[in-house]
């Protein structure tokens, strides 16, 4: 034993301890693992409902939250008659991206899009639609004079990029789904009478 080095005698007489905290050690790395890997799976779960409902260029609502929270507001109250439905589309998006790039168009797009999140109230829902069409949802609009001058407005301050908008009043009467067809025929008449205008149906 005299001549057995001094880190063996300490093995032997501490061996009980040793393996007690060997133990201790492992299920505090085996514990940090998994709580690493439960923070990475929660991230990830967010990172993917983040993106399962938000555009990832402009950071807006996409179509099928849009729809998600347009149809939560309409359970929500007894008169429609004060809202509204507007479609933006940007005008000869293809051909300024033929033209510049695809890279100039999405910052093209996102100067859009931060124009109609700053014309529009933070209770309207506004989302980008479709590659170059935007949606927005107005509450209490009161009425149809009050519309036309919104939209006006709209068309007037918007120096980013040619828009066509359609526009109407929201009737509750009506599904939602042809409220919206409504709006496409007004956004159609927009761009078949020359683009960079807007109508109300």
């Amino acid at each position: 034993m005299q001549d057995m080095p001094v880190w063996k005698l300490f093995v032997i007489t501490y061996t009980k301890e040793l393996i007690i905290f060997a133990i201790c050690f492992l299920c505090i790395i085996a514990f940090q693992i998994f709580m690493l890997f439960r923070h990475r799976n929660i991230g990830i779960t967010t990172f993917n409902k983040f993106f399962a409902t938000k555009d990832g260029l402009t950071g807006l609502p996409n179509s099928v939250e849009f729809r998600r929270l347009v149809r939560n507001h309409l359970v929500t109250v007894s008169d429609l008659s004060a809202d509204a439905l507007l479609l933006i589309d940007v005008d000869n998006m293809r051909v300024f991206n033929d033209e510049n790039g695809t890279a100039e168009g999405d910052r093209k797009i996102k100067e859009v899009a931060d124009y109609i999140k700053s014309h529009f109230r933070s209770s309207d829902i506004v989302c980008r639609y479709e590659s170059d069409m935007f949606a927005v949802y107005l509450k209490n609009i009161l009425s149809e004079k009050m519309l036309y001058k919104k939209c006006e407005t709209f068309i007037e301050k918007n120096y980013y990029m040619p828009v066509s908008v359609g526009a109407t009043m929201i009737n509750g009467r009506e599904t939602f789904s042809e409220t919206f067809q409504r709006t496409t025929e007004a956004l159609a008449i927009s761009k078949k009478d020359g683009r960079a205008r807007f109508t109300v149906l």
